[in-house]
Formats: C-alpha cells, structure tokens, sequence
C-alpha cells in the first residue's frame, strides 16, 4: 500500500481530536506523490496497466456498461462514486486491495459484492443514499478499516452480519436513516470504537455494551460518543452505564420514560439529549443532580 507519510501524520491528528477527515482531505493526503486525480473513466481504464492511477473521482458520469474494467485499475488507493446509475458494483471489484478509501454517493446500489472482503488495505468506507436490501458478511473481514459511514438507504430493512465483530480496528461507526433488523450483540467487541451513531435507524432493543465473552469481560470501554436519536427505545441496557469514558449521549425523540439513577456512574459525561422524550420536568431536575457537570437538554 503506497501513500504520502502525510496522510499518516494527518490521521493521528484526526484521532486525538476525534474528527472525521472530509472527502477533499482524503484526496489531498492519500495516493501516490504527485498524483492527480482521475476524474473519469475513460481516462482512468486508459492508464490502468500505467499503474499510474491511485485516485479516482468520478461525478455525475453515467458509469460505462463494462463497469468491470474499473477492477482492472488495481493500483487504485481512492475511490469515490457519486451519481453515476450504479445499481451493483463488478462481483470482482476486490481486485482492488490497495484501496485505502471507497465511497459510493447517490448510486442506487442493491448490495456490495462480497468479494469486498478482499479490500484488506481499506480504512474508510463511506456510502450514502443507497438502496440495500442486503450487507454481506465479508464487510466484517474489512479488519483494517478505522471508519464506516453510512447514510441513508431507501432499501429493506438491513440486517448487519455478526462478522461485524472482526472489525477490530473500528474507531466511528455511524449509520443513519439506515433501517436495521437488529443490533447484533458481537458490536461489544469492538474494543476501539469511540464513536457510535445508530440515529433514525429504527432501533427498539439496544445490545448489552458489556458481556461475558470466553471466560473474559469485554465492553466497549472507549466509547465516547453514542447517538442513538429518532429510534423507538424505550428501555437502556445497565450495562451502558459501565461505558465510563462517555462524553455525549443523545438520546433524543425516543420512547423513553425513565432513566436509571445509575447513570450516574456516567463522570465523564458532558452533553445528554433528552428532548423528544416522555420525560417530566422533575426527572430531568433530578438527573441534573446525579450529573451536575453535565449539560442536559429537554
């Protein structure tokens, strides 16, 4: 995997100020030094046997009917799709293991292949406004990745593989007005995740955040952020509240009408969203006691 030293210096930044890097920052720090960025694909299968194509951005082109030519260009690091028509990508498209980044905008795609799992080099991967009605295992084979952003997707109601699990270096997972079956209980042990984003996704059960997995305790002890806004929760597991290292919790326009006193235990917590609740007045009063560095919102 080839790309500027710059990028590496770029994400630890990131990772101290929990920021998530733009599209236009990935570009410009990623690929080969010196790289330009192809921004059709003509050009880009043109110089693929070049190897000289790292970077990829093709906007509002109809993709071409042998889209499979696009796993051709296999020195390719970035890659983004916006508005192109694609309903499915080429099933060998994991010929494609240097990618460092992937993102699909506005393309109607029905699934990912699984062939994906190849994409052993991969940190970011980010779609938006899809129409899935399906995710195949070999997203959790994705064991590299840093990063999964996902929103919107006009499909059926998605259900996320237990692979999830060998996602071992996930650091942000946020998925959006993205309908989901049900939260696997394997998400706990992804250790380095910090931020976790669930809004709109029509949730009613929240997994444990802490369980007994082979004879050890295992949580999500790094979380800092949970945004579980716009669902149908009604109820919080006890076991969020041994997630001590967070710092905001939103849990707004749900279905709740009590939280436990045990959020005290929550010391580091700084902002908690409560508006859209069946809360009283007087409950909010009292957690504003349990938790008087915080600011609560209601």
């Amino acid at each position: 995997m080839r790309f500027a030293p710059a990028l590496f210096a770029l994400l630890v930044c990131v990772g101290l100020r929990a920021q998530t890097l733009s599209d236009e920052e990935i570009f410009r720090y990623s690929g080969m030094p010196n790289s330009e960025t192809y921004t059709s694909f003509k050009s880009a299968f043109a110089n693929a046997k070049k190897g000289t194509v790292s970077k990829l951005s093709i906007v509002n082109e109809p993709a071409p009917k042998k889209l499979d030519k696009l796993s051709e260009v296999t020195s390719l690091q970035v890659l983004k799709l916006s508005n192109n028509f694609i309903t499915n990508l080429p099933a060998d498209i994991g010929n494609l293991t240097s990618l460092v980044f992937f993102k699909s905008e506005n393309n109607p795609l029905k699934t990912l292949p699984n062939s994906i799992g190849n994409w052993g080099s991969l940190l970011y991967l980010r779609l938006v406004n899809t129409k899935m009605d399906s995710l195949p295992k070999e997203v959790g084979y994705l064991d590299k990745m840093k990063e999964w952003l996902w929103d919107g997707n006009k499909g059926d109601t998605i259900e996320l593989p237990k692979e999830v699990k060998y996602l071992k270096a996930l650091k942000t997972m946020r998925l959006d007005s993205v309908l989901l079956d049900t939260i696997p209980q394997e998400i706990v042990l992804l250790t380095e995740l910090k931020e976790l984003q669930l809004n709109g996704c029509n949730i009613t059960l929240l997994p444990h955040f802490w369980v007994d997995y082979k004879g050890t305790t295992r949580g999500l002890s790094k979380l800092e952020i949970l945004k579980l806004s716009g669902n149908n929760i009604s109820d919080l597991p006890y076991t969020l509240f041994y997630c001590r290292n967070l710092t905001v919790l939103d849990l707004s326009n749900n279905k709740l009408t009590r939280i436990s006193d045990d959020i005290a235990l929550l010391t580091k917590l700084q902002v908690l969203d409560l508006r859209g609740n069946s809360l009283t007045k007087y409950d909010v009063e009292v957690l504003q006691g349990l938790l008087p560095g915080c600011r609560i919102y209601y």
